[in-house]
């Protein structure tokens, strides 16, 4: 489901990792427990993609306006 992390709202990025988990339920054997480790891994992706995302936009602004 990486093709979540493209979403640029944080709710609606929210709710399709919510569906992506629903659907892959069978595939990935998720049990009830694992659900507090998906939740901190999805929150960890979400950080990781934003920091590189920012860090990306300001050398953008910096090549733009030096």
């Amino acid at each position: 489901v990486f093709w979540i992390w493209r979403s640029a709202d944080f709710q609606e990025r929210e709710s399709y990792d919510m569906v992506g988990i629903s659907r892959g339920i069978e595939t990935l054997q998720i049990k009830a427990g694992d659900w507090d480790s998906i939740a901190v891994i999805l929150f960890l992706l979400f950080l990781s993609k934003n920091r590189y995302w920012l860090r990306d936009n300001q050398i953008d602004f910096h090549r733009v306006n030096p």
